[in-house]
């Protein structure tokens, strides 16, 4: 379910979370 924590990342555009 990272697809979750990407779209919330995704403002702070946490490309590094994946």
């Amino acid at each position: 379910m990272y697809i979750l924590k990407y779209r919330k990342c995704f403002l702070f555009y946490c490309h590094f979370f994946l």
